[in-house]
């Protein structure tokens, strides 16, 4: 994982065998304390019911504090398995990790700085 600001913390490519337990643990380190907006790119990523369970999870404790996740980096393959499981109407999914960053930016400016 790796803070791109004090506010959001970017998940990186889950292409690794371990993208599961980076899941679980920012799973958990939401569940206790979420104070920050959360990215996560799925760049090189095959889905599967658990990574989509995992990412459903995420969100509901993100929301649950007030913040937002951001999903970016998602290929054809992806946005084809989200778009036929009405995923696409759930999560917030952006091209790129700027552009998630960049939205993030604009929905705390929108909400005033009290919200950050």
């Amino acid at each position: 994982m790796e803070t791109k600001s004090e506010h959001v913390i970017v998940l990186g490519s889950l292409d690794k065998p371990d993208k599961i337990e980076q899941l679980d643990k920012l799973l958990k380190e939401t569940q206790d304390n979420c104070d920050r907006d959360i990215v996560v790119d799925l760049s090189d990523v095959t889905i599967n019911s658990m990574v989509i369970t995992k990412l459903l999870e995420l969100r509901k404790a993100v929301r649950r504090a007030g913040r937002e996740l951001i999903l970016c980096g998602v290929d054809t393959q992806v946005k084809s398995v989200f778009t036929i499981t009405g995923l696409d109407g759930v999560f917030r999914i952006v091209k790129d990790r700027s552009s998630a960053v960049r939205e993030l930016e604009e929905i705390r400016q929108g909400l005033g700085a009290e919200a950050i």
